[in-house]
Order: structure tokens, then sequence, then C-alpha cells
């Protein structure tokens, strides 16, 4: 159960970072990176928690 926890914060946190470290290498001045990664990274986490619990 405790892998459910690592598997949804590995993936957002992991995304979100993507998302901070493009953001500040392309200089945008809206943090669209970050909330398009982090979104993405969220969607997978709960993706990869269902498809390993629906069985």
């Amino acid at each position: 159960m405790n892998d459910i926890a690592f598997v949804l914060l590995g993936s957002i946190i992991t995304g979100t970072a993507i998302g901070i470290y493009l953001d500040k290498a392309l200089t945008t001045d809206i943090p669209i990176f970050t909330m398009v990664f982090a979104l993405i990274s969220i969607m997978f986490g709960m993706y990869s928690v269902f498809k390993k619990y629906s069985k």
C-alpha cells in the first residue's frame, strides 16, 4: 500500500521538476511548462496506480 504514495509522489515531483527546469531554461513569464508537466504527471501517476490495483 505504501507504493501508491511513492508512485504518485515520485511522478508528481519528477514532472514538476521537469516543468520548472524548462520554464527557467526558456525564461517563460508564466510557468506554463510547470503546470502542464504537473498535470501530466498527476494523470500518469493515477493511471499507474489504477492499472496496478485494478487486477
